[in-house]
């Protein structure tokens, strides 16, 4: 299972962000980091969130390495998609009714 200093670590890898630059963003001192990304120590829920909104990550991903926003925007995806057929499948029987007219009686 990959720890949260390891997420950390690769992140400042990825973006090339050391250790000092990180910790000139979000108050939080250098040698703290290094513990992290060095699986000495765990950070605190107000350095995750710092970490999080700095690297534009979830907490929740940066905890756990999981993406439950990704299966939240696939389930409103499916459901537009489906709204979205729903709806034009309902225009297009409008269109279809429009051009078969239905002849009127003649009154006598």
């Amino acid at each position: 299972m990959t720890k949260i200093g390891e997420r950390i670590k690769n992140l400042m890898s990825e973006r090339r962000i050391s250790a000092k630059e990180l910790s000139a963003s979000t108050g939080i001192s250098a040698s703290t980091i290094a513990q992290w990304v060095n699986y000495k120590k765990e950070p605190k829920a107000d350095a995750i969130l710092k970490i999080s909104k700095y690297f534009g990550v979830s907490m929740e991903w940066l905890i756990t390495g999981e993406h439950p926003e990704v299966e939240i925007l696939k389930a409103v995806a499916q459901s537009l998609e489906k709204q979205f057929v729903e709806l034009h499948q309902g225009i297009y029987r409008v269109r279809i009714d429009k051009q078969i007219e239905v002849p009127k009686k003649k009154e006598d």
